[in-house]
């Protein structure tokens, strides 16, 4: 008996010291994982002559009049530091956050150059304005997004103006339909309600939006196994995502940008035979019409808008990012001729507004990475979308 004991007492201690050396291991391993990750971002951030291919040029280059520092900071508030929360019948939007570029409210809109308050003043015409991350503004600070300089445009025009920017990441035709129901199920009532798409509807080809299977998994229960738990713990350690970055940086073939540009150009053409823009224009007009159907309650002007991405209308020559991989984005491609054909043969109503050519004869850089808007782009699509809203805002009375 005591030999037995005496065999789980070193079995016991043996699993202890194990159990401990590994602690200790993953401890030290993550810390100089930590450590490691912070030399990266602080190399991205300054090491202009240490990195090949510096990206944070290429970005200058793209927005004129910035320094580096400021482009570097701009990018870290759009990006690094973007979070995202749950939201009721839309599944997800942009967290409210402040910085020195970004600034998202806590009733769901970014902020532009000037503030605008919540519930929007009646004495004054708002517009809401819904779309994509190319809305929002990614890689642009608060007072060059398109619904910012929409604002400026009309307030020039001696006219009560304010805009908000629903903007969101990921967003497409059916979330925006969806967050306007909500809003004017919450009595928020806009004047006119502008509807900017094109660029995500051919990037969301099937219906289910991109947290559908994380939202099905926390329903079923599945999401508080012990495994899930565990597989969540392992991918926020700095390990994760240090393995993860240096397996990206062994993937990529950062080496020749002139010969990824010429394949991903390439493959942005060929990307011309997609059979699927019938189907996602389908569910566009569906969209549409419910759309107008509850903007009809409200006596709100509806302005559809389909806005300008680099697969259309471009010179990629000039495209400062055309070496980037596009994903399913390329769709856009054959999904922005077919749209053109079907806005000529007035599918899309009287209020449709076809702003995709105004890059047509653009010479210089556009982008701030491979889709969203620099400030040029932003300010020349805003300008767009102002010509036709001129005729249409009017200043209501209380």
């Amino acid at each position: 008996m005591r030999s037995l004991f005496s065999l789980l007492q070193r079995v016991w201690h043996a699993t202890a010291n194990w159990m401990l050396a590994l602690t200790v291991a993953g401890i030290a391993i993550n810390l100089l994982a930590f450590a490691a990750l912070e030399v990266r971002d602080l190399v991205k951030a300054h090491g202009a002559g240490i990195v090949a291919n510096d990206p944070w040029a290429e970005r200058v280059k793209a927005m004129p009049g910035w320094n580096r520092a400021d482009v570097y900071a701009l990018h870290m508030e759009s990006w690094e530091g973007r979070k995202y929360e749950y939201a009721p019948m839309v599944q997800f939007r942009e967290a409210p956050s402040r910085g020195r570029f970004v600034n998202v409210s806590e009733h769901g809109f970014r902020e532009g150059g000037q503030k605008n308050p919540w519930p929007p003043d009646p004495r004054r015409a708002s517009i809401f304005v819904f779309g994509g991350s190319t809305i929002f503004g990614y890689g642009i600070p608060d007072n060059e997004t398109v619904p910012s300089n929409l604002q400026t445009i009309l307030a020039g025009q001696d006219r009560e103006i304010a805009v908000y920017n629903f903007g969101r990441a990921y967003y497409f035709s059916t979330h925006e339909m969806l967050l306007f129901e909500k809003l004017l199920l919450s009595g928020i009532r806009p004047d006119v309600a502008v509807f900017v798409d094109g660029l995500n509807d051919f990037y969301h080809r099937d219906t289910d939006f991109i947290w559908t299977d994380r939202l099905k998994r926390l329903s079923e229960g599945n999401s508080f196994t012990i495994g899930n738990a565990s597989k969540y713990l392992l991918e926020q350690l700095p390990a994760h995502e240090l393995m993860r970055f240096a397996l990206s940086r062994l993937t990529s073939a950062q080496t020749d940008r002139r010969h990824q540009a010429r394949e991903n150009v390439a493959r942005i053409v060929e990307s011309g035979r997609s059979d699927l823009a019938d189907k996602v224009l389908k569910r566009y007009q569906r969209n549409q019409k419910i759309v107008r159907a509850l903007a009809g309650t409200g006596s709100i002007r509806t302005l559809f808008v389909w806005q300008p991405v680099p697969m259309y209308g471009y010179d990629l020559k000039h495209h400062l990012f055309a070496y980037r991989e596009m994903g399913d984005h390329k769709s856009a491609t054959a999904g922005y001729a077919a749209a053109r054909r079907q806005f000529e043969a007035g599918a899309f109503g009287t209020d449709f507004l076809w702003c995709a050519d105004i890059q047509k004869d653009e010479k210089r850089a556009l982008y701030v990475d491979a889709v969203h808007y620099n400030p040029v782009l932003s300010r020349k699509f805003a300008g767009c979308i102002a010509d036709r809203l001129q005729s249409i805002v009017q200043p209501r009375t209380p």
